[in-house]
């Protein structure tokens, strides 16, 4: 059984590029089945990256020809007319050329719906288009309708779905009437404690190039700079701080600008807010890793979820997360993070002001044994074994 595994992504984008990685390692050690998989890569770096973590690949190039069927294909009545005269993708070409049998998306890749006849399972990291956000993200360039286009089809179409928690398997139930048996559960698994259990050893400050007050207690915000995730809402609250005379904290913000970095940075000059930041665009996995192990605490006010990344990396790195009110409807979840109002600045900075009746040591714990408990490579394990299995199972039939 031949199966194919698309992976995509820019290490300059680590978020999704690192959960891809850490997928594929993953996915490796399946025993059963690895001598089946073939990594699908987009481009000669990804490439390049997995044939040194010993994997099998082959590279898809999408043609100018096929952006261009790309764009035909989302009007309905083109796509009625390609299927009817047999006009095909250049992808669903190249899955049948190289024989795949089912295809494992590793993320909610466009490519998922040129996979005409091959099966395919496919990762559904949230649904946020859903939430009657006012973000630009969610609504410029028929954004919206896209997304809409794009669950529909997959969700209908795919052998499987694996989400990232139980709150997004149940959306997908009630807001797409998603049969349940499709949808597998698995929490995101953060790249970096892969890295650090290989090399053994903390990062050295002598090694970076920014200067950050590590003297202070260092907030930090890894995350793009993407209007929902709210880094304008870290910025309210070192307003308050200022007028407070408080000036112990500082936050450090870190990701790719997604078109707000700017306009986050101008509202720092202009509030004279510099010494409470630090925004870098990027940082390699081994800074990132660094400033995990030397913050106080991190902050996450974002609307998206309900889950991401660095709620579990906190976890990890044991240190307390102020995250999102209301975003999580998990009380096991809810037992792990300090819950922040978005819509009240003055919350975040009673609770910074009032950090010492704060039980943190009983949170970190608590957070560090959840990690282990949820983010176990032996369940995604599973998961994958036991979809490939039914899979191969239904095709014996």
């Amino acid at each position: 059984m031949k199966i194919g595994i698309l992976f995509e992504g820019n290490p300059r984008n680590p978020g999704g590029f690192n959960q891809s990685l850490v997928s594929a390692l993953i996915l490796k050690e399946i025993i059963e089945y690895r001598d089946n998989f073939t990594f699908i890569t987009l481009d000669e770096d990804c490439n390049n990256l997995l044939l040194k973590k010993n994997l099998k690949t082959i590279i898809y190039k999408n043609s100018f020809f096929s952006k261009i069927l790309n764009k035909l294909y989302s009007i309905k009545f083109l796509k009625k007319l390609f299927n009817k005269f047999n006009i095909m993708h250049s992808f669903t070409k190249f899955l049948k050329k190289n024989n795949f049998e089912i295809i494992i998306f590793l993320s909610p890749h466009q490519l998922s719906l040129y996979c005409s006849d091959v099966n395919f399972v496919i990762n559904i990291w949230d649904i946020d288009h859903k939430k009657n956000s006012p973000y630009p993200e969610y609504n410029i360039n028929n954004t919206f309708e896209k997304r809409e286009n794009f669950m529909n089809y997959v969700l209908s179409k795919s052998f499987k779905i694996i989400v990232a928690h139980e709150q997004i398997k149940n959306n997908l139930i009630n807001l797409y009437k998603c049969n349940s048996e499709k949808i597998l559960v698995q929490s995101f698994i953060s790249y970096l404690p892969f890295l650090i259990n290989d090399e053994k050893k903390q990062y050295d400050i002598k090694t970076l190039n920014y200067q950050i007050p590590f003297h202070k207690k260092i907030l930090f915000y890894p995350a793009s700079f993407w209007p929902h995730k709210n880094h304008i809402y870290v910025v309210d609250t070192a307003i308050i701080l200022k007028k407070k005379l408080i000036n112990n904290f500082h936050f450090l913000f870190c990701g790719s600008d997604k078109g707000n970095f700017n306009f986050i940075k101008n509202e720092i000059i202009k509030k004279k807010l510099g010494e409470f930041f630090t925004m870098i665009q990027f940082a390699s996995n081994e800074e990132v890793i660094y400033f995990y192990q030397n913050a106080f605490g991190v902050v996450m006010p974002t609307t998206g979820g309900p889950t991401n990344l660095p709620l579990y990396e906190s976890f990890f790195f044991k240190k307390p997360i102020f995250y999102t009110k209301g975003l999580l409807n998990d009380e096991n979840l809810k037992k792990a993070i300090i819950e922040i109002d978005i819509k009240d600045p003055g919350d975040f900075a009673n609770k910074l002001l009032n950090i010492n009746n704060i039980n943190l040591e009983k949170i970190k714990s608590y957070a560090y044994d959840y990690y282990f408990k949820v983010c176990d490579k032996e369940i995604y394990k599973k998961n994958y074994m036991t979809t490939l299995n039914e899979f191969k199972l239904a095709k014996s039939k």
